[in-house]
């Protein structure tokens, strides 16, 4: 209770803090044609910085709905993939820009399974682009199956583009508070888990 009470207390300091650093940072990005796209990192940040704007405005609109820590969750978690790709500024950003083509070779396998009609020009891009980061992406499994000289697995490709749990990644940016005072509370009713309902509930 006492760590609610001094939430509360500092709440309306931390929404003023908040409205002023979003139309500050609203004015910083407003145009992108500036930022190009040569910078893989540049564009990175560019791109989670619109995101986290928009997000720190619905969090202002909301207020006091349960339904901020949904949008305060994902703003974690774009921070802390952020710093991680910080870490290593040249490949980490180019990984994240070169796993769209992961998302772009599932609908075109499921596409091909059904039967349906493919763009050759899509298709040639995502094999060429496959070729050329897919190493990056390949599960465990792929990896093995690619070193014994084997076919590779149906599903070669992990989950994510940065291959770790979440919760990796916030331990080794050093978020390990965030991690565990928001980031995993928070799972409970981004996950529809019956503990999330109870809490409301209780409070």
């Amino acid at each position: 209770m006492a760590s609610r009470e001094l939430a509360l207390r500092h709440l309306p300091s931390l929404r003023q803090n908040l409205t002023a650093l979003t139309d500050l940072s609203a004015q910083a990005f407003t145009l992108l044609v500036r930022i190009g796209t040569s910078s893989h990192f540049r564009f990175m940040v560019a791109s989670f910085a619109v995101k986290q704007i928009e997000h720190s405005r619905s969090l202002l609109k909301l207020e006091s709905s349960t339904d901020t820590v949904l949008i305060a969750r994902s703003m974690l978690e774009g921070l802390a993939q952020l710093l991680w790709a910080t870490k290593h500024p040249r490949r980490h950003p180019l990984m994240w820009r070169a796993f769209a083509l992961v998302l772009d070779w599932h609908p075109l396998q499921e596409q091909r399974s059904q039967g349906l009609a493919i763009d050759p020009e899509i298709e040639r891009h995502t094999r060429r682009g496959l070729k050329r980061y897919g190493k990056w992406f390949l599960t465990k499994e792929a990896r093995w199956a690619l070193a014994a000289g084997k076919p590779l697995p149906k599903d070669s490709y992990i989950k994510n583009w940065y291959g770790e749990r979440e919760t990796d990644i916030f331990r080794d940016v050093g978020g390990t508070p965030l991690l565990e005072g928001a980031y995993a509370p928070f799972s409970e009713r981004h996950h529809w888990r019956s503990g999330a309902f109870v809490r409301i509930l209780i409070i």
